[in-house]
């Protein structure tokens, strides 16, 4: 994809390849990189076709390793976004970045090349999900009392009841490359009473019982949010469903 802005990744890429050369001729020795190069394997994240690595990170560190002993390499991810290159000197792993900005799958490979020489040896990739939009919370249906039958949800009408609990059935979905239904968390809460938290069922279809117990007589609100779920400390993206209004 074309950029004609200002790329902070592309310049670290421009000033490793600048500190390579500068070490090369200042350090001689260093630049006698064994030409028995053959494997390179990422240690970290891992992910495979089947079981994405999920993040919301825009930058991760690829770990890897390689078996060309000592001399000089430069290390270069491949796949992400923005692809980030370092250097390594006697060294037989490292880290590369990989920058995203686009969500979806990413397929992330680290290129070797043993320097002066042109042996060049390519990591098998790991497979990145790269998500940092929210899934959407619909709510389909609404029972204000459980002995009463369940009804379509109107967002723009007010619901009374005297019962402790309201029934809610409704659909989450996370995207193309979201999380799997099952691993979407869902919140309730009315008011101060306890929130209520459920998993979404097959398909993304959901029912909860939203606890009433604790509310304030008078008007309330029920607020709802669902949240995706990462494979790292990054933060899940979270979206926000309807806002049931109850009456007095």
């Amino acid at each position: 994809m074309a950029s004609s802005g200002f790329n902070p990744a592309g310049l670290r890429s421009v000033g490793c390849l600048g500190a390579v050369l500068l070490m090369l001729l200042l350090c001689p020795g260093a630049g006698q990189a064994q030409s028995r190069l053959a494997h390179v394997t990422i240690s970290s994240p891992q992910g495979t076709a089947q079981t994405p690595y999920r993040t919301s990170f825009q930058q991760l560190a690829i770990a890897f390793g390689h078996d060309g002993g000592s001399g000089t390499f430069i290390a270069q991810s491949q796949g992400a976004d923005v692809n980030g290159t370092n250097f390594l000197i006697n060294e037989s792993s490292g880290t590369v970045g990989a920058y995203f900005n686009t969500p979806g799958l990413k397929t992330v490979s680290v290129r070797v090349t043993a320097q002066p020489t042109t042996v060049i040896a390519v990591s098998q990739p790991v497979f990145i999900v790269f998500d940092n939009q929210a899934p959407v919370l619909t709510l389909t249906q609404i029972r204000v009392d459980p002995r009463l039958a369940w009804e379509a949800f109107d967002p723009a009408r007010s619901y009374y009841t005297s019962a402790d609990a309201i029934g809610l059935r409704g659909l989450v979905n996370d995207g193309p490359s979201g999380a799997p239904p099952e691993q979407l968390v869902l919140t309730a809460r009315a008011g101060s009473a306890p929130a209520t938290t459920s998993v979404a069922g097959a398909g993304g279809q959901f029912e909860l019982s939203v606890s009433l117990t604790g509310m304030p007589e008078g008007p309330g609100q029920i607020s709802l949010t669902v949240a995706d779920k990462m494979s790292d400390g990054s933060r899940p993206n979270v979206g926000k469903g309807p806002v049931i209004r109850l009456g007095e």
